[in-house]
C-alpha cells in the first residue's frame, strides 16, 4: 500500500505551517508531525501498523488525534515511521532537563 495523494497534501500543508510558525510544533500537533514523518518516508498506514503489531484502524485513530496514546505508543509509532521523538522536562523558563 502506497501513500495517498491526501497523505502527501497533509504533509506539505503541515510542513508549510511549521516553517512559518515553528511554535505550532507542540504536544497538540505531535501526532500530525509523526504522520508527516511517515508520509515523508513513503510509508503507508498499513506498513506502520504491521511494524507496530496493531490494526490500520488504530494507526488512523492515532494520526487523527482520536486517541490519548501512551508514551510507549508514541515511541513505537515513531520507530515504525522511521523517526524519533525527544522529550524534555522544563523546570523554569529557559532551563530544561533532557
Amino acid at each position: 500500500m502506497r501513500t495517498t495523494m491526501r497523505d502527501r497534501q497533509i504533509y506539505r500543508s503541515l510542513r508549510r505551517r511549521l516553517r512559518r510558525r515553528p511554535e505550532l510544533a507542540t504536544e497538540n500537533s505531535l501526532q500530525e508531525v509523526l504522520c508527516a514523518a511517515r508520509v515523508r518516508h513513503g510509508l503507508s498506514r498499513a506498513q506502520v501498523a504491521e511494524v507496530m503489531g496493531v490494526d490500520v484502524e488504530w494507526v488512523l485513530a492515532f494520526e487523527s488525534g482520536d486517541t490519548d496514546p501512551r508514551l510507549s505508543d508514541i515511541r513505537l509509532y515513531a520507530v515504525a515511521a522511521q523517526t524519533m521523538v525527544r522529550h524534555a522536562v522544563l523546570f523554569e523558563e529557559g532551563e530544561s532537563e533532557s
